[in-house]
């Protein structure tokens, strides 16, 4: 055995596109082999990254470098075992320790997480409990309202966390107020020294009066509220003078002063109001504590934590137990720490003690990139950890600059606004980044979807472009625009399953079958779209039910009989179904009946809300095939459903056309799109007006009421802190743009107003950048648009499509300096010829869904029901007649629509069959078709595994792509059952989403 030199530590400071993730993989590949050779066993690694999605990923990449190496036998073993390369987020390694060591702290091993509002029900549950005998959170409990006491607890307790000892309200107000009196009184002190000779009448005026204010103040020491009263009353009504004398020296002294009468005006210098802060900070820090222990009991006796409890029980089990912290250090032989830029000052701590010494570790990241400050990350962490590295460590230092993501020409422009990165390719298209101005009278979404229409003339797919937002409130602005003139969208929205909007209201609606005397859930349910009972009628009811006796009160249900509404009957008939059906069909029977599932179609051209829809209807009927099914229970653990760090679990369809994708920017981060659309860039950061600003140092400091008024006002502290919090805003502010815009490889594009705010990211960039019309340093084109862009309508699931579209003339903007991008074929001649296509396909795939659950229907009123334009009854007669597939029988026989999810490995996988059915013996397996598509037996192999996974078998499978446009049909040869399962297990599962 060779002696064990320890590896050396580096940490890598990897720009946008530079290829991190690929030299992470590859560093662990070389890490596990040195490892493997001194200690002749598999070594034992930790790679930690930023989300449960990144995880996977990076596993995958590593994988791929191990086969790419044609690895050793046992470093194939290694990079997919689980136990000895652990790849997973930093509360997920928290997790692991705790699970394993949690019961020194009393802690269950088999606790679970707790969601955001499970936790807030915790802290209201001991809240409640602490007020029975504590008259400091009655005290605290007045000031906010209780559901404002428990909001403001919950940040500071989450505080008290993350700081420790240094979280500590700020009480310096009187040191605030000095330091402003301080530069009153220098200024005062110079105009009290000058002579008023050859002045105007009005300014020696004002300057006597301000040489007495200076007398007078001088005197009261520091009687602050004496000093501000008598400040601000002497100078009430009198104006900044206008001052007309030429080199007079005191006129910045004088406009200083004015300055400051502004500024002393505000409530926040009322040295009552910060003595009421003071007193109510003191409360609210004892208070905290006291909660903050109560609440961690609750939640280790019913063994439930939420994310920051793993942080500060790992925090504390490292320190009052440290040969645990010994046995890790001892046990784990090398660490891997991605997106380190995004971590906390507590996690860094955290890592720090998990670390052998000398340390064992290899970090990656860009503080360009950090951009979750209001997550707790700070970008000072990495730099930190640089020096740490370099000097503690004697360890290395490596950049990547080189950027693999973007062309040559999105280079260059990056390189004249960011930190120099060097280009894969040289720049050839020298107006591949435009910065679109528009007023107020030109709509920036008609911008944006003429951008579109560009990037799909020259060639790019529609998943290849990314229209990138702030918000999510914009992203499905944008997204109900786009569909509305016949784009294909998605919106990456944010939120787990049962938080879709959809989802949500469907989960009420089950729930009000089960119980519909759920006072709480009628009125939801009443003031959704499906009832759409006006609020102010709720209102009235609950007026009229609080003057009966409480045991004569009847519920909001039983109440509404009395009044004629025709959704009151639809859900009186739903419920009389409970008496002999299964409540997955009352379910199903109650979302048909209100429109649930027609409804979600409007602007969704993806299916993405029916097939959410779908996804909870299979949920319910699997739950309720099982021995001991619950549906209260089922109702309740839907509605607490796990989700993992804001990682998505929707259902989306394969079967559906690629579409374009909108998210915020920080859902972009470590995605690329061959050509971006970034929104919004004329405005300013969002400077939220919190009641509680919380300090990085562990400072905080909090609105009161003012004791003249019932409102809250903002102390001194406040004040400051919140200047501190906007100034590392509007750094990250700039560092969101950097991550915006190098999500581009190909094609950029900026949107702004003509008058960006002063703030913005376009105002910030006035210095670098030439905003004149025209070409600018051969690597940027700026346009301003001052008339309306028309955009012509096109719907691609119901309207009527233009005919004899002449494009050019539709979008003349965009047709200037075009040009075709190498290897790359347009999606179509015509985009109206994809347009159309995927309108066929969509009115079919409604006709054989209208078949297939109404078998004796006659195709022309299939076809009406589904409220088709473009079909042809012919067409579908030839499709019924076609020799090689009984279709007839199969619509008759077989599952229109199945939405199906399993896992497999790592990886969870969702989507659609378009039809399937067994008949002899035999399965058949449909998919329809408009267009030829290379990949489709791919596609449909990964259909057959998924209905395997049903616990469907067969003696015979046969698989069938038809081509509705056409009315012809092909068969595709699946193979055996048996070769199936081995083929997807072997290569199938990893790489077939690439190619569907």
């Amino acid at each position: 055995m060779q002696s064990q030199t320890p590896l050396v530590s580096k940490i890598i400071q990897a720009g946008a596109g530079t290829g991190k993730t690929e030299s992470l993989a590859l560093e662990v590949i070389e890490v596990a082999k040195k490892l493997y050779t001194q200690k002749q066993e598999l070594p034992q690694i930790v790679a930690t990254t930023f989300t449960e999605q990144a995880t996977v990923e990076l596993r995958q990449r590593i994988i791929e470098v191990a086969l790419k190496q044609k690895a050793e036998p046992w470093l194939q073993d290694f990079v997919r075992d689980i136990e000895h390369l652990q790849i997973s987020t930093i509360h997920g390694v928290f997790a692991k320790i705790l699970h394993r060591h949690g019961p020194l702290m009393g802690l269950d091993p088999e606790f679970g997480i707790l969601k955001a509002e499970e936790e807030r029900q915790v802290v209201r549950k001991c809240l409640r409990k602490l007020m029975t005998t504590n008259q400091d959170a009655h005290f605290i409990a007045d000031q906010y309202g209780f559901e404002g006491a428990v909001s403001v607890l919950i940040q500071l307790m989450s505080h008290y966390h993350l700081h420790g000892i240094n979280a500590k309200p700020l009480l310096n107000w009187e040191d605030l107020l000095k330091k402003d009196l301080d530069v009153i009184l220098e200024n005062l002190k110079i105009i009290n020294a000058a002579s008023l000779n050859g002045l105007t009448e009005a300014l020696s005026k004002t300057l006597d009066l301000l040489k007495r204010i200076y007398s007078q103040i001088s005197r009261l020491g520091a009687d602050y509220e004496k000093i501000r009263n008598y400040f601000l009353q002497t100078l009430e009504g009198v104006r900044t003078p206008t001052i007309k004398t030429k080199g007079l020296e005191l006129k910045d002294n004088i406009k200083v002063i004015f300055e400051m009468k502004k500024k002393w005006s505000d409530e926040a210098y009322d040295v009552v109001n910060n003595a009421k802060f003071e007193q109510v900070s003191k409360v609210l820090a004892n208070l905290s504590k006291l909660l903050m222990e109560k609440v961690l009991n609750y939640k280790i006796t019913n063994s439930r934590l939420s994310f920051s409890d793993l942080e500060l029980l790992t925090r504390d089990l490292l320190s009052q137990h440290p040969n645990v912290q010994t046995q890790i250090q001892n046990f784990y032989d090398f660490w891997f720490i991605d997106e380190f830029q995004d971590t906390s000052p507590l996690q860094k701590q955290i890592l720090y003690n998990l670390f052998k010494k000398p340390w064992n570790v290899y970090f990656v990241g860009d503080p360009q990139q950090s951009i979750y400050l209001f997550r707790g990350a700070d970008k000072n962490v990495f730099e930190e950890t640089k020096q740490k590295i370099l000097i503690d460590q004697k360890g290395k230092l490596e950049e990547l600059i080189t950027n693999y993501r973007s062309s040559g020409d999105i280079i260059k422009f990056f390189n004249k606004i960011f930190s120099p990165l060097k280009a894969k390719e040289d720049p050839k298209n020298i107006d591949a980044t435009k910065i679109y101005f528009h007023n107020k009278l030109v709509e920036a979404n008609s911008i944006i979807a003429a951008s579109v229409f560009h990037f799909l003339q020259e060639g790019f797919n529609y998943d290849g472009i990314g229209i990138l937002v702030r918000t999510n409130k914009e992203a499905n602005d944008i997204a109900q625009y786009l569909t509305s003139k016949g784009l294909p969208v998605y919106v990456h929205s944010s939120g787990g399953f049962y938080e879709k909007r959809e989802v949500l209201d469907a989960l009420y609606l089950l729930d009000f079958i089960l119980d519909p005397h759920q006072d709480d859930v009628f009125c939801v349910l009443a003031r959704s779209p499906w009832l759409n009972i006006p609020d102010q009628t709720l209102v009235d009811w609950g007026q009229e039910l609080k003057k009966l006796p409480l045991k004569e009160r009847p519920s909001f249900w039983k109440y509404a009989h009395q009044f004629e509404n025709e959704n009151i009957k639809i859900l009186n008939e739903i419920l009389s179904l409970k008496e002999s059906k299964a409540l997955s069909f009352v379910f199903e029977t109650a979302l048909s009946r209100f429109g649930f599932f027609e409804f979600s179609a409007i602007d969704d051209m993806g299916a993405r809300r029916e097939a959410n829809l779908r996804k909870f209807l299979s949920d319910l009927r699997a739950s309720e095939a099982k021995e001991g099914f619950n549906a209260f229970e089922f109702i309740f653990n839907a509605k607490k459903d796990a989700d993992k760090l804001g990682e998505e679990k929707e259902a989306i369809s394969f079967i559906e056309p690629q579409k374009i994708n909108i998210m915020t920017i920080h859902k972009s981060k470590g995605l690329k799109f061959d050509c971006v659309v970034v929104a919004g860039c004329e405005r300013a950061p969002r400077q939220n007006n919190n009641m509680l600003e919380l300090s990085s140092d562990g400072s905080w400091a909090i609105q009161v009421l003012s004791e003249n008024a019932e409102q809250k006002v903002s102390p001194l502290p406040l004040v400051y802190l919140k200047k501190i919090r906007f100034s590392h805003e509007a750094l990250e502010f700039m560092r969101l743009f950097y991550v915006a815009t190098t999500r581009a490889a190909e094609r950029l594009v900026l949107v702004s107003e003509a008058e960006p705010h002063e703030q913005s990211w376009l105002a910030q960039l006035k210095d670098k950048l030439n905003y004149n019309s025209g070409v600018h340093d051969n690597c940027y084109e700026v346009k301003y648009f001052e008339e309306p862009i028309e955009i012509k309508r096109y719907e691609l699931a119901r309207g009527e499509v233009q005919d004899n579209v002449n494009w050019q003339k539709k979008f003349p903007i965009i047709y200037e300096s075009t040009q075709k991008v190498e290897g790359r074929k347009p999606i179509a001649s015509n985009v109206e010829e994809v347009i159309n296509s995927q309108i066929y396909g969509t009115e079919f795939h409604k006709v054989f869904e209208v078949i297939n659950k109404n078998p004796k229907i006659e195709y022309f009123e299939a076809a009406k029901i589904a409220k088709t334009k473009k079909i042809k009854m012919g067409i579908i007669e030839k499709l019924l007649q076609l020799n090689d597939i009984p279709l007839k029988e199969i619509l008759s026989e077989g599952v229109s629509e199945m939405p199906f999810s399993f896992k497999h490995k790592d990886k969870v996988y969702s989507g659609r069959i378009d039809l399937w059915a067994k008949i002899n013996n035999t399965v058949w397996l449909i998919d329809f078709k408009t267009g030829e598509d290379p990949h489709a037996e791919r596609q449909l192999k990964f259909y057959a595994y998924a209905l395997s996974q049903t616990g469907i078998k067969w003696e015979q499978i046969k698989a069938v792509i038809v081509y509705p446009l056409k009315a012809k049909s092909k068969k595709i040869d699946l193979g055996k059952y048996e070769e199936l399962l081995i083929d997807f297990d072997s290569y199938f599962a990893d790489h077939c989403l690439d190619q569907i």
